[in-house]
């Protein structure tokens, strides 16, 4: 993320390879990058008008670390459910310990961190490949761009990210800029 916020137009030749690995497969634009495949709705416009977007950006400076406004899912993401629930300690079956959605511990996250900051925003992706999920941010085709901005917005000056690889071995983050 810092690397696109900093040098946005070295960026853009990160996106330019990737083209290389879109394909046109029952009649979609898929992106095949090591055996990953995302459906790119808007085909490879998606990477043009994010290309043309960072060549015209200028630098914006990183994003610093700051551990206090992590979310932290601590071996509580329960995979056998539809729902995705987590908990702020240890998974259980137990009925007598409710497990929170993700939902609710991002509101929860979010009304703490506003007391302090005057901005919260989350994002949370999930891919077998960390460096595909900043790049499906950065393009943004799914949120209609909110995230890009959020990631490349010179009023966000620090994040968190928890990250980890869920019972699929798709690489999973929450990140939380404010």
């Amino acid at each position: 993320i810092n690397h696109v916020r900093t040098t946005p137009q070295n960026y853009v030749n990160k996106l330019k390879n990737l083209l290389n690995y879109v394909q046109q497969e029952n009649n979609a634009c898929v992106l095949v990058y090591n055996k990953e495949k995302i459906i790119l709705n808007k085909g490879i416009q998606t990477f043009y008008e994010t290309i043309d977007i960072l060549n015209s950006m200028q630098p914006v400076k990183e994003l610093q670390l700051n551990e206090e406004i992590r979310i932290t899912l601590q071996n509580n993401v329960n995979t056998t459910s539809n729902k995705t629930a987590v908990s702020s300690g240890r998974q259980s079956k137990s009925p007598h310990v409710p497990m929170k959605t993700l939902k609710q511990v991002l509101l929860d996250k979010k009304a703490s961190l506003l007391k302090k900051y005057s901005k919260c925003f989350f994002t949370y992706d999930i891919f077998k490949n960390p460096e595909l999920s900043v790049v499906f941010q950065i393009t943004d085709e799914a949120f209609q761009n909110s995230r890009r901005n959020i990631l490349l917005s010179p009023d966000i000056n620090y994040f968190a990210s928890y990250s980890f690889y869920n019972h699929k071995n798709q690489f999973t983050s929450v990140s939380t800029f404010v």
